[in-house]
């Protein structure tokens, strides 16, 4: 499973026990925002709300969960430490932590340095019931060299395809295999990205990171997804990247890149 949430809870207990109950008084703490019982937090990743059939004594309802960048084992970033926390509600207010959905590879994968963002994608209406009921799109990260470096079995990065950048990111999956009925606490890795020939050749970039879907599937109208990265301009500017895919199922689409881009800093291309 892609989760190792025996592993991130005991570094949280750990952490937790070090500060002892100046943890749970402290008046800084957020009492109504999703917060993590240890460690760092940053990014939300994905943002989604999941119905709950009816049973024998309770009406149908749901829940929202929220995923979030998450280091278990401490107060600050770290390579290879970087993981998506998970928490969900009924209501928005109170909160119930979830295992920890996705951690780092430990086995020289492409996020072997770190899960990055990214987000959470239901199963379009109308998609073939081979879909998952939930696939989570993130940016996996991994150095160059060190115990956080891709395994050598890997074809290394095309030298066009280079950013030059300390890590390598790209853009990866991880699908749900609780079908949602278990909470979403269940997730397989895809060992591939998902784009496979990125950044693009050629592209004096600064980033490649941060995928989010921001057009839904529709088989039936013809309408692809459409994904947008977040990447920027070496010099300063940002942008954002644009891909398609026809494919029902978003953690194996063959995303295809886009012309152009879809905005940069220098105002919308």
């Amino acid at each position: 499973m892609a989760g190792q949430p025996g592993r991130e809870e005991a570094q949280g207990a750990a952490a937790r026990a070090r500060l002892g109950p100046s943890w749970a008084a402290c008046t800084d703490k957020p009492a109504l925002h999703v917060l993590p019982r240890s460690g760092w937090l940053n990014d939300p990743n994905g943002l989604v709300w999941q119905e709950e059939e009816a049973g024998p004594n309770r009406a149908a309802a749901g829940r929202l969960h929220a995923f979030y960048q998450h280091v278990a084992s401490g107060p600050a970033w770290a390579w290879g430490g970087l993981c998506w926390g998970h928490a969900s509600s009924p209501d928005g207010v109170v909160w119930r932590h979830e295992p920890v959905a996705l951690t780092p590879s430990r086995d020289g994968g492409h996020d072997a340095a770190g899960a990055w963002s990214g987000c959470c994608v239901p199963r379009p209406p109308g998609a073939p019931r081979g879909v998952p009921s939930h696939t989570l799109l993130f940016t996996g990260v991994s150095l160059r060299e060190g115990p956080h470096a891709r395994a050598p079995h890997w074809p290394p990065i095309p030298p066009e395809s280079d950013l030059g950048l300390e890590q390598h990111e790209c853009q990866l999956a991880a699908v749900c295999v609780d079908g949602g009925e278990g909470g979403l606490r269940a997730w397989q890795k895809r060992a591939a990205p998902i784009i496979p020939h990125a950044p693009p050749p050629g592209a004096r970039l600064s980033g490649f990171r941060d995928p989010f879907v921001f057009q839904g599937w529709d088989g039936g109208a013809g309408r692809p997804w459409r994904l947008a990265i977040g990447s920027g301009h070496k010099g300063g500017r940002g942008c954002l990247l644009a891909y398609a895919s026809g494919d029902a199922d978003p953690s194996a689409a063959a995303w295809v890149a886009e012309d152009g881009v879809l905005c940069d800093g220098g105002g919308v291309v």
